[in-house]
C-alpha cells in the first residue's frame, strides 16, 4: 500500500508541507540522494512538479521514519474511524455543522484526505447521515477520493 503525503500529514497531524518533507527525506536516503535543506526547494516540487515522489509504500516510511506502527494507523483509521466516539462524533455532527456555517451546502464535502483511508461502505455511511441530519443530497456529498 501507497501513502500520499497528505495521507500521511493526516495520520500523523502535521501539515503537509511536512509531510512532503518526511517523504522526499525518505526518497532521498533510499536512493542515495543528497535531501534539500531548505522549504522553497519542496515548495517549487509540488507547485512545479519535479522528479521526486508525491506518494511512498508504507513499509518504507515506516522502516525509514521509525514508525513502526503506521500500518497499525492506517488499519485503525480504515476499521475503527466510525465505532470511536470522538471521531464518529467529529465526522457526523462537528465537521459538517462547522462547513454548513462557512460554506453554502453545496460546497460541503467530506475531506478527500479521510474518504481515501475510509472504507467506501463507511464514506456511503456518512454521507447517508449527513443526508438525514443535515438535508442534503448525497451528490452534494460526494468524497473525492483517489
Amino acid at each position: 500500500m501507497t501513502l500520499s503525503y497528505k495521507q500521511l500529514a493526516f495520520i500523523l497531524d502535521i501539515e503537509p508541507i511536512e509531510a512532503a518533507r518526511k517523504i522526499i527525506f525518505v526518497h532521498c536516503r533510499t536512493h542515495g540522494l543528497g535531501v534539500p535543506r531548505t522549504s522553497h526547494l519542496i515548495r517549487d516540487y509540488y507547485f512545479k512538479g519535479s522528479d521526486w515522489p508525491m506518494e511512498m509504500d508504507v513499509e518504507v516510511l515506516s522502516k525509514h521514519l521509525n514508525l513502526p506502527d503506521l500500518q497499525m494507523a492506517i488499519d485503525d483509521i480504515r476499521e475503527k474511524y466510525l465505532t470511536r466516539q470522538g471521531t464518529k462524533k467529529y465526522i457526523l455532527c462537528d465537521y459538517p455543522e462547522k462547513e454548513l456555517k462557512l460554506k453554502l451546502k453545496e460546497q460541503v464535502r467530506m475531506p478527500s484526505v479521510l474518504a481515501s483511508l475510509l472504507k467506501p461502505s463507511d464514506v456511503e455511511f456518512i454521507q447517508n447521515e449527513w443526508f438525514k441530519r443535515y438535508g442534503i443530497t448525497s451528490g452534494k456529498l460526494a468524497a473525492v477520493t483517489k
